[in-house]
């Protein structure tokens, strides 16, 4: 009985010491932000496009879902929709790329429009013809 009550102390001891251990996610901000942001500049080189530079600025919407992790308040993420919707840009000639109707019958039919299953060629001397 003894030896049970030592190894569940033991055991108990040795969960507990590990999940204390175990820090929570580190906040926007913290110790190490610094260092991450310098080793994430420091990867994009010179011979990157140019347009991939952009990539380092955050914009409004990207501040805002580090700030909140991605669960911003309801009416700042209605604004922040709002703010990216506008940002949309339609073909000029007002012509979208396929047609709805048509991509709800490939939906339908379960393949999503591609091949299935083939018919096999039926074997025999006749299988050429």
């Amino acid at each position: 009985m003894k030896l049970k009550i030592a190894l569940f102390c033991a055991l108990t001891a040795t969960f507990a010491t590990s999940a204390l251990a175990q820090k929570a996610a580190e906040a926007p901000g913290g110790k190490y932000a610094k260092d991450a942001e310098q080793m994430f500049r420091a990867s994009f080189r010179a011979d990157n496009p140019k347009y991939w530079m952009t990539r380092l600025e955050q914009d409004e919407t990207m501040k805002t879902c580090l700030q909140y992790r991605d669960n911003p308040p309801r009416k700042i993420g209605e604004k922040l929709e709002k703010l990216n919707a506008a940002t949309i840009r339609y073909p000029v000639d007002g012509k979208l790329i396929g047609d709805w109707k048509e991509g709800e019958k490939l939906a339908a039919v379960g393949t999503g429009g591609h091949i299935g299953f083939i018919q096999p060629d039926p074997a025999g001397p006749r299988a050429w013809r």
